[in-house]
C-alpha cells in the first residue's frame, strides 16, 4: 500500500487556533447553551483528538456534529456510508459543523469550522468527492484484510482478539492454496484454503492503535519460521478450515 506523500507544512500564523481547541470551545459552548455534550466527552477527547492528530489532511472536509452525549466525527467520503449514516440520526438539538483542513503541523490540524443545517450538511455530504490522490496515513485493520481478500473469511474473527492492542502482531503465509495464519498473542495457529493461487508472499500485520489501525508488512518466509517456533511451546489452535 502506498504511503502517502509528506509536504513541508505552512506554519500556523502567532494567535491562530488549532481545530481540536476550537472544537473544546463549541463543546463546552454547546453544554452551557443547550446542555449539549454532557456524557461521553471521550468522543471529543480521544477519538475526535486522534484523528486530527493522525488521520487528518490538508484538503479534507469532514462532518461533526455535538450530540447530547458526546459527538461524531467523519470524513465526508461518497464511498463510505458513515457521514450519511450521521445525518440520518440527527434531529432538531444536534449542532452541525463541516471542518475544513488546511493544513497540518505536527499533531495538530489547522483550518476552520463552519455551523450549518441538516440541509447544507446533506448537500455537501452528497456532492463532495475526495480527491483521487489522496492516500490515508493509518489504515484499518479491516481494509487490509480486505486487500488481501480476507475480509469474508474467518481470519477477521480471529484478529478481533488483539486488533485494539497497540504492537501486536499477526503474520499470515500464503502458498498455493493455503494460508498459514499465525496470531502470537491470542495463541493461534491456523491453517486455512483457499482457491489455488501462485501467490507465495509472507505478511507481519502490526497494530498500530486501540482503534483498530494497522501496518502491513512483507516480510521473509524464514521470519514466518522464527515465529513459528517461538510459539511452539504454547498451546495453540492450530487447525484447518
Amino acid at each position: 500500500m502506498p504511503k502517502p506523500t509528506i509536504h513541508a507544512a505552512a506554519q500556523p500564523s502567532r494567535g491562530e487556533i488549532d481545530l481540536y481547541t476550537q472544537m473544546q470551545h463549541l463543546c463546552d459552548q454547546a453544554h452551557r447553551d443547550a446542555g449539549l455534550f454532557s456524557a461521553y466527552r471521550q468522543d471529543l477527547t480521544v477519538h475526535d483528538r486522534s484523528y486530527l492528530a493522525d488521520d487528518a489532511q490538508a484538503g479534507d472536509c469532514l462532518l461533526w456534529v455535538i450530540k447530547d452525549c458526546g459527538t461524531w466525527l467523519a470524513l465526508i467520503d461518497p464511498t463510505r456510508a458513515i457521514p450519511q449514516a450521521i445525518l440520518g440520526t440527527v434531529g432538531t438539538r444536534e449542532r452541525i459543523y463541516l471542518v475544513d483542513i488546511e493544513r497540518h503541523t505536527g499533531k495538530l490540524a489547522y483550518g476552520r469550522i463552519r455551523a450549518v443545517d441538516r440541509q447544507r450538511a446533506k448537500d455537501v455530504v452528497d456532492s463532495l468527492h475526495v480527491r483521487t490522490d489522496r492516500v490515508p496515513r493509518r489504515v484499518y485493520l479491516s481494509d487490509h484484510l480486505q486487500a488481501l481478500g480476507l475480509d469474508q473469511t474467518v481470519v477477521p474473527t480471529d484478529l478481533s482478539r488483539i486488533s485494539a492492542e497497540r504492537g501486536q502482531c499477526a503474520y499470515l503465509h500464503f502458498e498455493g492454496n493455503l494460508l498459514h495464519l499465525l496470531v502470537p498473542a491470542a495463541g493461534i495457529d491456523r491453517v486455512l484454503h483457499r482457491p489455488q493461487t501462485n501467490q507465495r508472499t509472507t505478511y507481519r500485520l502490526e497494530v498500530t492503535s486501540s482503534f483498530g489501525h494497522a501496518e502491513l508488512h512483507e516480510i521473509s518466509p524464514a521470519g514466518f519460521k522464527r515465529q513459528l517456533a517461538r510459539m511452539s511451546g504454547h498451546p495453540s489452535t492450530r487447525r484447518a478450515a
